[in-house]
């Protein structure tokens, strides 16, 4: 049941794309780690991609375009997007649906801030990277 559910917010996550990106902190490529979750009741799940049978790795340019790249289970799936950074909150647009979530960025750790209803529950959720 962990495993549909980090996929769904992954498949979420892939179906991103924006425009124009500012700040250079966020350029360059990043491996998502890991997936938490916080419930509403303070439980914390937090789940390593690769131990969920799942690999990210997101490039930003510095002219606001990127790539994603996302196995899981085996299957490999490839996508471009464009992202806007403005202050903490990043857009990211891919196939004309703009996404949109607060991020930090400290040093080579980013942290996308993502909130998901799951099993009737609120969860509110963060996706780590690590710049490669």
């Amino acid at each position: 049941m962990k495993k549909f559910f980090i996929i769904s917010v992954l498949a979420a996550i892939f179906g991103l794309t924006s425009c124009t990106g500012e700040g250079d902190e966020i350029v360059g490529t990043w491996e998502a780690e890991k997936l938490s979750m916080t419930a509403d009741n303070g439980m914390v799940v937090e789940v390593p991609l690769a131990q969920a049978g799942m690999e990210m790795e997101i490039t930003f340019k510095s002219n606001g375009e990127g790539y994603m790249k996302m196995t899981s289970e085996g299957e490999r799936t490839n996508g471009s997007f464009t992202y806007t950074l403005n202050g903490t909150r990043l857009t990211m647009t891919s196939e004309g649906e703009p996404l949109s979530f607060p991020i930090s960025i400290v040093g080579d750790n980013m942290t996308f801030e993502l909130k998901k209803e799951f099993t009737g529950e609120d969860y509110d959720m963060a996706l780590h990277f690590v710049r490669k």
